[in-house]
């Protein structure tokens, strides 16, 4: 599935005892969904520092992968699925780094710099005012003449 590494591989196969049998009847499939819990802290590898680790179930039954709705108990550690086929499962995982809810506000950025941009803004248009008005007066005395 899209970035996730493949973790662990599971054969989870049924078996029913019969009375009168010797030797159980593996079961590939049931009428009832069966859950199951898988720990998270065997075989794979450690979360880095920073990153948060998503969980899928993968299963293979007669040569078809699907993934297989489940969820993931943090508390417990463990991924939990219900399936009703008997194969073999992958849990597979992907480790995203967490984001922050804070947007990057570049106008509120400390740079060390107090000083107040509004005021120089201003003092340089008032400069580029006065000298155009100057260049206008000079101009206007010069036609006059």
């Amino acid at each position: 599935s899209d970035g996730y590494m493949m973790g662990v591989n599971y054969d989870i196969s049924l078996f029913k005892k019969y009375s009168f049998k010797e030797e159980p009847d593996q079961l590939h499939n049931t009428a009832i969904l069966v859950e199951f819990e898988i720990s998270t802290e065997n075989g794979l590898s450690e979360v880095p520092a920073g990153a948060t680790r998503e969980f899928e179930v993968i299963r293979v039954h007669d040569g078809a992968a699907q993934i297989i709705d489940s969820e993931y108990d943090a508390e417990k550690k463990v991924v939990r699925f219900k399936t009703d086929k008997f194969s073999t499962y992958t849990l597979a995982y992907k480790d995203s780094m967490q984001q922050t809810d804070a947007k990057l506000d570049i106008r509120n950025i400390l740079t060390g710099d107090s000083m107040n941009m509004s005021l120089i803004i201003l003092l340089m248009t008032l400069s580029i005012l006065g000298m155009a008005n100057v260049i206008y007066i000079k101009k206007k005395a010069i036609i006059k003449k």
